[in-house]
Formats: C-alpha cells, structure tokens, sequence
C-alpha cells in the first residue's frame, strides 16, 4: 500500500480542483468545524497527513500548531514543497513517536480504511492525546452513493475499507463518549454539485445518516481526584 501511495501522490491534489472535489472538501470542513470546535494556538497531531490537505487548513486557516505524520515519502515529499514550514514526519500510525500527551488534538483523515488494525491506530493517537483534548477521526462511509462509486473507481479509494456509523461509534466508544456526524449527503453527479448546500442543510435538519463522510469525536477528560476515607 505504501507503493500505491507514493505513485499517487504528485496528483493526489488534482481532484481537489474539481467542482465535485470542492464541493465535497467544503462540506468536510464545515463538518469538522461544527464538532471538532477547534481552537487557535493548539498543538495538533495530524496521523496520515499525506501531500497535507488538511494539515494546510489547520494551520492557515485554522491557526493550530500543527505536526504532520505519515509513512510514504511520496506523499511527504508533496507535503513538504507545499508546506516547508510545518514539522512533518515520517512514521507508522501504529508506533507513533511522541511522548504521551503531547498534543490538544490528533486527528486521523482517511487513515482507518487503509491500515489491518484500526484500534492499533486509535490506540497510539489517544496515547498522544493529552488530558483535556480530543481525538478526531474522519472516515469514508460505507452507505452512500460516494462509496458505491469509489469501490469500482480503479483509485487507491478503491482499495479502502469503508464504515458504518454505528460500527464506527462503537470503535471510538471504546475511548469515551463520542460526538459523530456525517456530511456529504448529496449525490456525485453535476447536480448534486450544484445542490450540494441544499443537501447538506436539510440532512442535518432532519438527521440523516446517508452522508459519504463519517467524523467521529472523542474527548479525553481530565483525571478526576478521588476523596479516599480517613
């Protein structure tokens, strides 16, 4: 996989120039604002940065101190010419090499699908969570038409393994309660495009769970004290 990913990487951007790239990509965002609720000045692990697509947002637009990690150098080296400023690291999401709790936030995009072991992932991303942030996670969903679409595409996304909704809530429960939503509610076609601001309104009015992208939320609390008996 890590091959696949290196030969892709000098045209991994492209797609994010199209109408439906854009489309799909501000529809992320949004999403990831309204339940991440980032702040600017925290220090942000990004696990499976790749060329820095999202990296790029956290920091400039977001302004969050932000570390990219990721394991093909293709991708990195992407990241790097787009990003010189920004720490970016190569290394496996199942080993990360950060001290426990060095960072407000760690966030995986698109990273489940393609590793054997998921919870090995979110084990070493809570690890580096420190008490008080959160870890994020944003993962392809398996009941859409994107999904159906990118099993017979012939691309890398062709190869993922995509989630359910309750599968992927139950994953992350087993760090603590979960926030999780989903967006990109409207179809991959030229009018779906065109529409996209009128799907994702009236799905989130009406709660719908049909949406290609999954982003799922857990806050890391802080260690309460416990009042043992004199």
């Amino acid at each position: 996989m890590e091959n696949i990913w290196d030969e892709v990487s000098v045209r991994y951007e492209d797609w994010y120039e199209t109408p439906l790239g854009r489309a799909v990509d501000e529809a992320e965002r949004r999403a990831f604002l309204r339940l991440l609720e980032p702040r600017v000045g925290e220090r942000v692990l990004e696990v499976g940065c790749g060329t820095g697509h999202w990296t790029k947002w956290f920091r400039e637009g977001l302004g969050m101190r932000v570390v990219g990690l990721d394991l093909s150098e293709g991708m990195l080296a992407v990241a790097r010419a787009r990003l010189p400023e920004v720490p970016l690291v190569r290394g496996d999401a199942t080993f990360l090499p950060f001290k426990e709790g060095s960072f407000d936030v760690v966030v995986a995009v698109t990273v489940l699908e393609f590793v054997p072991e998921p919870k090995e992932v979110l084990d070493e991303m809570w690890r580096c969570v420190r008490p008080g942030g959160r870890m994020a996670v944003g993962a392809l969903h398996e009941g859409s038409p994107f999904a159906r679409r990118r099993r017979v595409s012939g691309t890398v996304l062709s190869h993922a393994r995509f989630f359910g909704y309750d599968e992927l809530k139950e994953l992350l429960g087993h760090y603590g309660p979960v926030r999780i939503g989903e967006c990109v509610r409207f179809p991959p076609t030229g009018w779906g495009v065109r529409t996209s601001w009128m799907f994702e309104i009236f799905g989130r009015l009406f709660g719908s769970k049909g949406g290609a992208f999954l982003i799922g939320v857990v806050p890391k609390y802080p260690t309460q004290p416990v009042d043992l008996p004199r």
